[in-house]
């Protein structure tokens, strides 16, 4: 059975497979790492059509059947574990990331992704709808969040289609969403666990007004900082986190940490 305790659910639907395939848009050159291979459905497709192939799945039965596919098609290298624990750093850059993955641990994994391998050549993923709304989320919008704001700085989201519960087993109890996350053009802000630590400061009181949002998490003397060049950028000063573009908020993480 699918670890239901991480809300993974495997997609069985036909119709669905072949319009993620469709999607994919898979070049001869292209190489893939899986998260959460499953029954490996659409990993023998990526096996047939890419270059090459890193597939993780948790499963320990369902890992064996990757180890099985591996005698059919030397261009994957199965990977029994949990992806939160691989290391990616290490990997030459250019892959592209495709995965359903478990909707409790959507958040570590794409910040594992951003923080570990920021050379992905773009991103693919099965995830819970509310989520894909809150990383496709503009700011000023009820949905703009923490990831939002991580994801935007340095990418692009599309959502490409919904998917209902009937097309998994077992079925979700909510929506999923298709999604397509790609780099944006010009220079890759680095993100590190003090950039993490900033967002999630601004954004946990998101609808307070900045400088009582960031009084309560940053201290008065770097809300003072942040007040001031917000102001001289033509900010109001009733301005709220969940008002700034990423790129702002990069900017005053800098202006924080002392990095400009």
């Amino acid at each position: 059975m699918p670890h239901i305790f991480r809300g993974q659910h495997i997609l069985i639907n036909k119709k669905t497979i072949s319009r993620i395939i469709r999607n994919l848009k898979i070049e001869k050159t292209d190489r893939f790492i899986e998260i959460g291979s499953g029954t490996g459905n659409i990993t023998r497709f990526l096996c047939r059509n890419a270059e090459f192939v890193i597939a993780s799945e948790l499963d320990y039965k369902k890992g064996i059947k990757m180890l099985r596919l591996n005698e059919i098609y030397d261009n994957l290298q199965p990977i029994i574990g949990d992806f939160l624990r691989l290391r990616l750093n290490g990997l030459e850059g250019g892959y592209r990331i495709f995965g359903n993955i478990p909707y409790s641990i959507t958040s570590p994994i794409i910040i594992k992704i951003l923080t570990e391998y920021p050379d992905y050549k773009d991103i693919h993923l099965t995830i819970q709808k509310d989520v894909a709304q809150r990383i496709a989320s503009p700011p000023s919008n009820k949905t703009y969040s923490f990831l939002s704001a991580l994801v935007g700085l340095n990418n692009h989201t599309n959502i490409l289609f919904h998917i209902p519960p009937s097309c998994f087993r077992p079925k979700p109890e909510v929506q999923s969403s298709f999604i397509r996350i790609t780099r944006r053009e010009g220079e890759w802000r680095k993100i590190d666990q003090g950039f993490i630590n900033f967002v999630q400061s601004i954004f946990r009181y998101k609808r307070k007004m900045l400088r009582n949002s960031l009084r309560l998490s940053l201290g008065e003397q770097n809300a003072g900082v942040v007040v001031r060049y917000l102001l001289e950028k033509g900010y109001s000063e009733k301005i709220r986190a969940e008002d700034l573009e990423p790129d702002i908020i990069y900017e005053l993480f800098r202006l924080v940490s002392g990095t400009v």
